[in-house]
């Protein structure tokens, strides 16, 4: 008898345990053929692209403050309202108002009446020269840390030449950019600390091109500030060259910046209501915001539509969400990151409840996968999740930072991503006039466009219990 009652209870374990298999494999098998629908539907089309192009060719140097900014907030709360979004709304910011001027000038007079000119650019928030220009000798110097070992009296009243190049050893390319960027803030400080009247530091870029980069920069209070400004690495090198041949030569710069007092803005969000769980939501956005010397194409107008895809994509395949997905176009992430602070701050005072939040804003080449910053346990599902898009190329899931947008919600308890693309040429484009519509793929931006749907679609099935 307790033969036949242990045999009876192993086979009633056997099958539950084989429905549940069962089940299981049916599920993966239903999501499988879902997220190879999102990939086709998002390959096959082409209307997210060309909403990009008259995006960054219609509003190019949407920098916040100005009226390019302004005009892409009204445009794509326009669009997301035609790709039927339920409700499209915006929440009001102020937002920091610089202006860059005329073109900036630099000049070495060489013999005579001849002179070599440099493409340079200001940093952003950078302050101008005098009205007729400024000209001193150069100092150049590899990093922060060879010139404070260069006694104050060497610096005083120079221009101090940051000549580092970014590290080609880093396969990671941001790794490389943050050793770059520190001259736009500690740089700046540390020269004007030693009485320098100006700084210029090489572009943040693996090429050599005529492409100077700019970039917010930071004064320190209680510092005398000074003029800062990017020079193209084709004439980093030139000028590295001339200053060594006639290192009595001096250098003219020669900018017209104006910092104007704050200014309203926006960041712009549409929601598609969730049908189970309308007040949880799942985030996917980026800035809509881009340098004045730009079209913003990779940073980040490719990041904004990607996100707005998520509308038309949804609508296509008539799939209803769980969860309330919110799409954010946030404002002033290149400046003050105003938009993503006050998104947090409102969320925080409604005490609401977001199960996640994706940002793209690292250009739109072919994606690999997603970041993390999130406990284990959703880690784990999130690795889960990226499994199932393999088929499509998505193979990478690390613990690792998310975006500087969603960064705030993190005190919430909030688990942020970041979709991660090919980043080798990401740093040719960034911060400049190089980052155009005709650098953009739209079969790579649509590769990503998909995979962020496929990873929300997984998000609002399952939460955080896939693994």
């Amino acid at each position: 008898m307790r033969f036949q009652q242990y045999f009876h209870i192993r086979i009633v374990i056997f099958l539950l345990v084989g429905l549940l298999f069962n089940e299981s494999l049916s599920s993966q098998n239903a999501d499988s053929l879902f997220i190879s629908k999102i990939y086709k539907v998002a390959l096959s089309d082409s209307s997210s692209y060309k909403m990009l192009k008259y995006l960054v060719t219609q509003m190019p140097g949407r920098l916040c403050g100005s009226a390019a900014s302004i005009s892409a907030c009204r445009w794509t709360e326009l669009k997301m309202q035609e790709l039927g979004a339920d409700t499209v709304y915006t929440q009001e910011i102020k937002v920091r108002n610089w202006k860059r001027g005329p073109k900036e000038v630099a000049e070495m007079k060489l013999s005579g009446n001849s002179k070599y000119s440099f493409e340079v650019c200001s940093f952003g928030m950078s302050k101008s020269t005098p009205d007729d220009g400024l000209k001193c000798s150069v100092i150049e110097v590899d990093g922060i840390e060879s010139l404070n070992a260069l006694p104050d009296d060497s610096v005083k009243d120079r221009i101090v030449f940051y000549n580092k190049k970014m590290n080609p050893e880093n396969y990671t390319s941001f790794m490389s950019y943050g050793e770059i960027a520190v001259f736009r803030s500690k740089g700046v400080t540390d020269a004007a600390k030693k009485g320098a009247k100006a700084i210029i530091a090489r572009s943040s870029s693996f090429s050599i091109d005529s492409f100077p980069h700019t970039g917010v920069m930071r004064y320190s209070e209680g510092i005398d500030s000074i003029p800062a400004l990017s020079i193209c690495t084709r004439d980093a090198e030139r000028l590295s060259a001339l200053h060594k041949k006639f290192p009595e030569k001096k250098l003219f710069l020669k900018t017209s910046c104006i910092t104007y007092p704050d200014t309203v803005s926006y960041n712009v969000i549409g929601e598609i209501k969730g049908s189970e769980f309308p007040d949880q939501y799942i985030v996917v956005g980026g800035h809509i915001d881009c340098w004045d010397n730009s079209e913003g194409a990779h940073d980040d107008g490719a990041g904004c539509i990607q996100s707005i895809e998520l509308i038309r994509l949804f609508r296509e395949l008539n799939y209803k969400p769980r969860h309330t997905i919110r799409i954010v176009m946030f404002m002033d992430e290149e400046v003050a990151q105003r938009g993503g602070k006050k998104y947090a701050e409102l969320s925080a005072a409604r005490n609401e409840v977001h199960i996640a939040a994706i940002e793209s804003d690292r250009g739109a080449a072919t994606p690999f996968g997603f970041s993390g910053d999130m406990p284990d346990s959703c880690f784990s599902s999130l690795s889960a999740m990226v499994k199932l898009l393999n088929p499509w190329g998505i193979w990478l899931s690390y613990k690792g930072g998310s975006g500087v947008d969603i960064s705030p919600l993190k005190p919430q308890g909030v688990p942020l991503m970041a979709i991660v693309p090919d980043s080798q040429k990401y740093f040719d484009y960034h911060h400049c006039a190089n980052d155009r519509i005709e650098k953009i793929s739209q079969r790579e931006m649509q590769l990503g466009s998909a995979s962020i749907a496929a990873l929300v679609y997984l998000i609002d099935k399952y939460k955080w219990t896939l693994k």
